[in-house]
């Protein structure tokens, strides 16, 4: 994915890790857990919480947000 917000890996392009205790919430509701991840189609806007700001790759990520949940799509 290439990060659009800003912050040290504006205009990257990132590999995000996905552990068993990240939280999701996608138009199929909450969760947590990769098997959430079927829920998210490629070319879906995504909002990454990373576990932590150090500013490399991979991202390891503490949750997800799939934004067609916030914008109807």
């Amino acid at each position: 994915m290439t990060v659009t917000s800003g912050g040290p890996l504006q205009g990257q392009s990132v590999i995000v890790a996905i552990g068993p205790s990240v939280s999701f919430e996608t138009s199929n509701g909450t969760g947590t857990g990769p098997a959430n991840l079927q829920y998210i189609s490629v070319g879906d806007q995504v909002e990454i919480y990373p576990a932590s700001t150090s500013g490399t790759s991979p991202v390891l990520a503490a949750g997800v947000v799939d934004d067609t949940v916030h914008t109807g799509g």
